[in-house]
Parts: C-alpha cells; sequence; structure tokens
C-alpha cells in the first residue's frame, strides 16, 4: 500500500505528534537515514516531503532522479508514515497547512545559513511547534555522494 498521499488528504487525518522532514532526497544515501531515524524518533507519525523537479537549485543536471523516483524511494522506507510531493523550494507552506509538532532540519541546517530555513523557523514558531536539528553522525550530502571528479 502506497503511502504516498497530498497534503489535502493529510488534513483530514487525526495524528499524535506528527515530525515532518523536507528534502529534495536526491540519491538515498546513509545519511539520509540517519536523519530520518533521529526524525522520527521526535513524534508519533513521520511525513517525508519531497520537492518537485522544478524548485531544486542544486546546480545542473540536478535532480538526478525525478520526482516520482525520489517519493517512490521515500514510500519504500518501512520508518516513513506517509510522503508528499511539494512544489515550493521550502517547506513553509507545508508546516502552516499541516502544523507538525517538530520540523526536522539536517545538522548542517542548525546556523540557519539560508533563507530556507530561516522560512522553515518562522513558519514552525507559528505553528508551536519546534525545530530539531538531527544528529550528524553521518555526514553525507547527496551534493558529495554526487560530485563528479573535476
Amino acid at each position: 500500500m502506497s503511502k504516498l498521499t497530498t497534503l489535502a488528504d493529510l488534513s483530514h487525518y487525526s495524528f499524535g505528534a506528527v515530525v515532518l522532514a523536507h528534502g529534495c532526497w536526491d540519491g538515498l544515501h546513509a545519511g539520509h537515514l540517519h536523519h530520518l531515524r533521529d526524525a522520527k524518533a521526535q513524534g508519533d507519525v513521520l511525513v517525508v516531503s519531497v520537492t518537485t523537479d522544478a524548485w531544486i537549485d542544486k546546480g545542473p543536471g540536478r535532480p538526478y532522479m525525478p520526482e516520482v523516483q525520489r517519493a517512490e524511494l521515500m514510500d519504500a522506507l518501512e520508518i516513513v508514515d506517509y510522503v508528499i510531493l511539494t512544489a515550493a523550494p521550502s517547506a513553509a507552506g507545508v508546516i502552516a497547512a499541516l502544523k507538525p509538532a517538530v520540523f526536522a532540519k539536517g545538522a548542517d541546517y542548525a546556523d540557519y545559513h539560508d533563507r530556507h530555513t530561516l522560512e522553515e523557523a518562522a513558519a514552525v514558531k507559528l505553528v508551536g511547534g519546534r525545530m530539531h536539528f538531527t544528529s550528524d553522525a553521518v555526514r553525507y550530502a547527496s551534493t558529495v555522494v554526487f560530485a563528479h571528479p573535476a
């Protein structure tokens, strides 16, 4: 049974503490798994938001995998409860609609160095949730994993 759904459909469900993890998820790797495990431990239900292709700005030729395949990878993970596609550069809109208890970001975002993280943090605050920066025990960015030699 597929866990891929829509934000509108999720609004009809009643959950315990929802944790939201948002990202590109381009090329699943060990860092993603550690991030999702840590995120899931923060609540009852883990919703993974997958950025649609049009909004990924990680460089030429990205994403490597189309959004449908990236969503299918998340859907196949036992730890993930629901998967949604998000047509926006940040998760701020999803946070506003879903009102998660926790929004999980990777440790590499803990310094709030980009505008998307700032938007997301503001949205989390408005809905009464909290930011959680997952452990960086396994630091492995897909940008590095798929980097081509010079």
